[in-house]
């Protein structure tokens, strides 16, 4: 919960936002989610489907991933 006090999530997100762009379909993922999962399988050594159960699993890192609904299910 510190280090997501830490981080600049406005910068970070001005920064990627041309990275993560949707021309169609569907809008595009948020950057936060998407950093806060990077950082989260690379600081624990998770498998892409593992970082994804255990931010359904874990509050405290669909805070950190800027999720203010607390549904359990996997993100979109």
């Amino acid at each position: 919960m510190r280090l997501a006090d830490l981080i600049n999530w406005d910068r970070l997100a001005v920064s990627m936002s041309e990275s993560f762009v949707s021309h169609k379909g569907r809008p595009a993922t948020s950057p936060h989610l998407i950093a806060g999962l990077l950082y989260l399988q690379h600081a624990f050594d998770l498998s892409d489907e593992e970082v994804v159960w255990q931010r359904v699993e874990n509050r405290y890192w669909r805070v950190f991933t800027g999720e203010t609904n607390f549904a359990d299910r996997a993100p979109d």
